[in-house]
């Protein structure tokens, strides 16, 4: 997602995305054939392991810990 002119959230690498009505959980359908710089395709465990890189090992979701 990224955001546009209007300030709200586009689809940019999503092709969709879902909150609960708590917000406690977020569901993000990525687009397919999305890749990295170096021709690797963008999947979950890759969107997994860099929003852990980007928290550092201080979360308390182990899968998100370095």
């Amino acid at each position: 997602m990224r955001w546009n002119r209007d300030f709200t959230f586009e689809p940019w690498l999503l092709e969709s995305w879902d909150v609960s009505d708590e917000a406690s959980t977020h569901l993000h359908n990525i687009r397919p054939g999305v890749q990295w710089s170096n021709g690797d395709t963008l999947d979950a465990d890759e969107v997994i392991r860099a929003r852990g890189a980007a928290r550092g090992s201080q979360t308390r979701d182990r899968r998100l810990r370095r």
